[in-house]
């Protein structure tokens, strides 16, 4: 079929990572320098689905290049270093309009056998994947925060 909306957002380009989060937002992410704007998701807006301004906005000085970002199903984040297999769990505030990671981590770690090339996939059931898009190997992980 046909798409039901469409557009072009002027300020969302190349090196942003737009993330959707489960209490209906989207985070808009620039790895490159760290930057984030939270914006409101309306799908019946038919001229622009992440309509008005960003509710929120802020530049995170240690979540940025070589790191991915996985809203968990808790509505915590996941931040991850594949490259080193580092990891740091955050709150996740909306309300918080200078930064919807506020404060320290909820916890912190390091993978040894979750790196590069690995992904993570949150399942609708809370569990993570690990998959390996290279080899297809894979394993099914319990998330216990």
């Amino acid at each position: 079929g046909n798409a039901v909306a469409s557009g072009q957002w002027q300020t969302i380009r190349s090196g942003h990572q737009l993330i959707p989060m489960h209490d209906g937002k989207v985070l808009d992410w620039v790895p490159g320098d760290g930057t984030w704007r939270l914006w409101n998701y309306d799908a019946t807006h038919v001229h622009d689905v992440l309509p008005g301004n960003a509710v929120a906005s802020g530049q995170w000085k240690t979540i940025g290049s070589g790191h991915q970002l996985v809203p968990m199903h808790d509505g915590k984040v996941l931040d991850w270093v594949p490259g080193d297999g580092t990891w740091r769990l955050w709150n996740y505030d909306a309300t918080h309009v200078h930064d919807v990671l506020p404060g320290s981590p909820v916890d912190i770690g390091n993978w040894f056998s979750i790196h590069t090339p690995q992904q993570l996939i949150v399942m609708h059931d809370g569990k993570v994947l690990d998959w390996d898009p290279l080899t297809g190997d894979w394993r099914l992980w319990r998330y216990q925060p």
